[in-house]
């Protein structure tokens, strides 16, 4: 059976590292590999997954890595999938009669520590430091050298939690699943929650509420509880200015799904983009969580203060377990297409559907609802929801068509092989241009990268022609 396990540096992970230096790694045992995909999907606050991809050079050949580690007081978590069928990818291993094996994919995390030997914790850190405490063993470690600087762990409920003063304190909350520290660098406290660093949402008060639903302000969480029946209620934010439907941007959300009885009734929550905050007349686009006999996924179109108006489409095999702790979700926007995507750690994302750029978008949010007509209520605890921001993309100064299209890039891609991408803008003479959607979503739908260098990747497909000017890549997965 194939291992997805990897060595770093002759040892097994997860290990700790020089700053900047050249690190090298392979897999344990390459035998019955026909396929391998690895990337950086977690990384610390300061340092991105896009840094660390950018240097990691994978060799399919050796079955061998090397990438650049940043300073000290940084960590990378990488994603291992090895594979034998066809429709392998990144963090989908399937065996040889393409049946998907979760075995297939593993993680392990890298450390540059601290000179006092703390290590810190990736965004999407879970048990690759520790294979009982996780990062647990990690954040003990801080309030134990706290502990003997004489300063202490704040703890109570989040309504309590004093105002940053830049202590380097941490404040564990006792009614939501969330710690907080208080960061000298900024003078504000940071989130992490179940999946690590959580940016949060606005808060409540600063938000549009259409329809019957209560908002209750948890730290920097917000807890939001329908009475609307099986009518969709949401919490509404303003798009930053500059964006608009013809515009990128990117909405990430990390939320916690709360039960209902009886079962049989569908109520729905998730990330929304809409066309105004007008109860019955404003449309709303959601990315959302059906809790019904079973659990799986919608990407709807209603009517805020309202009903159901159509059903884009239904999605029950994620890969996402059910009863997964925390749920993560986004909406991203490449000015020509919408794009509904699930994550099951907040950073490495798939596409599950994909429509054409609604019109007149400018709020977004949460939304709650029931598509059932059983006047069951939806509820959900909101950890992550930062304010809309461009996504990762980058510009194209070449392209080559053979048995395959050979992008350049004018500065490094970060991107991995496996990883989705959509391609806009880009100028052809002598055909058509291939500008279109690159990822693995629906039946036999199987388009990803493949990186050749920092600044060169290939799609699959062919063109007639030649590249003139102009494109943009925009990532589908970071």
């Amino acid at each position: 059976m194939p291992n997805p396990a990897c060595l770093v540096g002759g040892s097994v992970p997860p290990q700790d590292v020089a700053a900047s230096s050249t690190i090298t790694g392979a897999l344990v045992n390459p035998a019955g590999v026909e396929q391998w995909h690895l990337t950086c999907y977690g990384a610390d606050d300061t340092t991105g997954t896009a840094a660390i991809n950018a240097t990691l050079v994978v060799n399919q050949g050796t079955h061998t890595f090397s990438f650049t580690s940043k300073a000290a007081g940084t960590c990378y978590v990488f994603q291992s999938t090895v594979g034998i069928g066809s429709q392998t990818r990144q963090g989908a291993g399937y065996d040889a009669n393409n049946v998907y094996q979760k075995s297939y994919t593993t993680t392990f995390k890298v450390n540059v520590p601290l000179a006092n030997g703390l290590r810190v914790i990736s965004q999407n850190e879970a048990l690759e430091q520790d294979p009982t405490y996780g990062l647990v063993k990690e954040i003990n470690a801080v309030i134990r050298a706290n502990a003997s600087a004489g300063t202490t762990l704040l703890m109570g409920l989040a309504s309590a939690r004093p105002t940053a003063v830049g202590s380097s304190k941490g404040y564990l909350c006792t009614d939501v699943p969330v710690i907080y520290f208080d960061d000298p660098a900024t003078t504000a406290w940071q989130q992490f929650g179940w999946a690590g660093y959580q940016p949060a949402p606005p808060l409540g008060s600063t938000g549009t509420v259409v329809g019957s639903l209560g908002v209750t302000q948890k730290g920097d969480s917000l807890l939001l509880t329908q009475n609307g029946g099986n009518s969709f209620c949401a919490i509404l934010w303003a798009l930053p200015g500059g964006f608009t439907s013809s515009t990128s941007w990117v909405i990430p959300c990390g939320f916690y799904t709360l039960g209902q009885e009886p079962q049989e009734n569908e109520t729905e929550c998730g990330v929304c983009v809409t066309t105004g905050v007008t109860s019955g007349v404003s449309v709303a686009y959601l990315m959302a969580r059906f809790l019904a006999s079973n659990e799986g996924w919608n990407v709807d179109e209603v009517t805020l203060g309202g009903t159901r108006v159509g059903l884009i489409t239904v999605i029950v095999e994620t890969g996402i377990a059910i009863g997964a702790p925390c749920i993560f979700t986004r909406i991203l926007n490449d000015g020509t297409s919408i794009f509904y995507q699930i994550s099951g750690d907040g950073e490495f994302w798939r596409t599950y559907a994909t429509t054409a750029t609604p019109a007149n978008l400018t709020y977004y949010g949460f939304c709650l609802g029931n598509a059932a007509a059983d006047g069951a209520n939806a509820a959900a605890l909101v950890e992550r929801l930062p304010v809309p921001v461009l996504p990762v993309q980058i510009n194209i100064s070449n392209v080559v068509s053979t048995t395959l299209l050979t992008f350049t890039t004018s500065t490094p891609h970060g991107l991995a092989t496996g990883m989705g991408v959509s391609i806009r803008g880009i100028t052809w003479s002598g055909g058509s241009a291939p500008n279109g959607i690159y990822d693995s979503y629906g039946a036999s739908n199987f388009k990803n990268v493949i990186v050749i260098d920092s600044t060169h990747f290939t799609l699959p497909g062919t063109a007639a022609g030649s590249y003139t000017s102009g494109g943009v890549v925009t990532s589908l997965s970071q």
